[in-house]
């Protein structure tokens, strides 16, 4: 299975839970893409945020900006053969290739307090 993960609403929310998804997914040989929509000058950035954060993936998609995030999200998911897509932006799941399922990450943000 590929999956793709979105950063900021999605990662962001909860990285300690978004760490132990992809540390099993990628243990049991699925392809784990993180699909964000960041501009390319944060692509360092992004980088160690993911390493601080002990995400797991295969590849990682920076956004060049050309396109909104919904279409470029869409034509990522489309070439990289994505099976799931885990995202907090309703527009970009709802433009998903037809076949392509999404998950809807919803609940506090990551500014406010974590009770859990």
């Amino acid at each position: 299975m590929r999956v793709g993960i979105d950063v900021d609403g999605t990662i962001t929310r909860l990285p300690w839970f978004f760490h132990l998804i992809t540390e099993a997914l990628v243990a049991k040989g699925h392809k784990v893409h993180i699909i964000t929509y960041r501009p390319p000058e944060l692509k360092e950035y992004t980088v160690k945020q993911l390493r601080l954060w002990r995400i797991k993936y295969d590849k990682l998609h920076i956004s060049d900006q050309k396109l909104l995030a919904p279409e470029w999200k869409r034509n990522v998911v489309k070439e990289e053969q994505i099976d799931l897509m885990i995202e907090d932006d309703v527009d970009v799941l709802l433009a998903l290739p037809k076949g392509v399922k999404g998950m809807l990450v919803v609940g506090a943000r990551e500014d406010d307090e974590d009770d859990a």
